[in-house]
């Protein structure tokens, strides 16, 4: 019977013991209201916000907001967002928690609350989180984090199904080998993927699944097993188009990589603006396939819908362990800073990317030769 992968990175005593003592620290908070900050749009920072928010609901009366954001916002977008939820400026009366985010420019606006922390996991925020008291462990994704945090390393039981949830979100979020071996772990993603993506229908996911009892957990994880393999036979023939068609071959500081045209795949498959936003998220699983399958560094490129910004390239880099280079080391040589370890994105102008990248043959893949790694057996 095949495995299924699992948490193999635990924490170690010292994470352990800082993640108690910041979580003693929350739970102890007398202030009006916390704002969590959270990585907007991102299954990872929603979830990680929603199970702070759960988590000193039992504790205290103050208000939780939870507002998403991205980590070149500016000072004067923070505050506009504060201000939208009735914040007018950030005080003793304030706590903030940035969750699987960190936002350099309003750092110092952070600092005028109570108690400011972070609780991050991507590997271009280390320095900044551990120089501020906050969190930065990379070896498992946010919402597992605050999971261990307030539930785990509390003694605190969490449901088979939640728990497999966060398994599924950590593997997925982190890109690691493990859950792209893994066709069971890729199906239940897929089943749940649109209710993790938005805050509204993610709480109600939560809600259903922290206290699910066993036999509700077994089933539960069937269904949406289930409901995902269909989606997933739709996704392969999706990304199959793409490695078939838009492939080409390349040379980027000595090393070989490959780079995916996405514009000139959607605009082959005759997509329209809607179903290309609705097929973004494609991109960071061609790159991991790719770089996976051919050992190899992977550029996704794709040019912005703005009309002004016709001569940018929006580039996603991707890479396997086995790379030489990593998907971040890519993204900073490019002057981009942020991401994960085997996948960060970067924005260059169309010259200085074909400049940098020699762009080679097109590469032939024939339908057997994809199925035959996209469909191999769990191990």
């Amino acid at each position: 019977m095949a495995t299924e992968a699992t948490h193999t990175h635990p924490m170690t005593q010292h994470q352990l013991e800082l993640c108690s003592t910041v979580a003693e620290q929350i739970k102890s908070l007398t202030v009006r209201t916390l704002v969590g900050f959270y990585h907007l749009g991102c299954p990872d920072g929603i979830i990680a916000a929603l199970l702070l928010k759960f988590a000193v609901r039992p504790y205290k009366a103050y208000k939780v907001i939870l507002i998403p954001a991205f980590w070149d916002h500016s000072e004067e977008v923070i505050e506009s967002k504060l201000k939208k939820e009735g914040i007018e400026e950030v005080d003793e009366s304030v706590a903030i928690v940035e969750v699987d985010v960190v936002i350099p420019d309003a750092q110092q606006l952070f600092n005028k609350a109570r108690f400011h922390t972070k609780i991050d996991h991507h590997m271009s925020q280390r320095k900044v989180c551990l120089q501020n008291g906050g969190i930065c462990i990379d070896n498992l994704c946010a919402a597992a984090i605050v999971a261990e945090m307030f539930f785990t390393n509390q003694g605190k039981k969490l449901s088979k199904a939640m728990q497999r949830l966060l398994e599924v979100l950590d593997h997925k979020d982190r890109y690691t080998q493990e859950f792209r071996s893994s066709r069971t772990f890729q199906a239940l993603w897929e089943g749940v993927f649109q209710n993790l993506r938005f805050m509204d229908s993610a709480e109600t996911l939560l809600n259903e699944l922290i206290d699910m009892d066993d036999g509700e957990s077994d089933l539960w994880i069937s269904s949406k097993t289930v409901a995902g393999e269909l989606l997933l036979a739709q996704r392969d023939d999706t990304i199959c188009n793409v490695l078939r068609k838009y492939v080409v071959l390349a040379i980027y500081n000595c090393v070989v990589c490959l780079v995916v045209d996405f514009d000139a795949y959607m605009a082959g498959e005759g997509c329209d603006y809607k179903t290309r936003e609705k097929a973004r998220g494609y991109r960071a699983q061609i790159a991991d396939i790719l770089s996976s399958l051919f050992k190899t560094p992977v550029f996704i490129i794709a040019t912005p819908e703005k009309e002004e910004e016709q001569d940018v390239y929006m580039i996603s880099a991707g890479s396997s362990a086995e790379c030489e280079l990593t998907g971040l080391e890519i993204a900073q040589q490019f002057g981009g800073k942020q991401g994960h370890k085997h996948f960060a994105g970067f924005s260059t102008s169309h010259d200085e990317f074909n400049e940098r990248v020699a762009l080679g043959e097109k590469l032939e893949l024939t339908p057997d030769n994809w199925k035959e790694v996209l469909l191999s057996p769990d191990e």
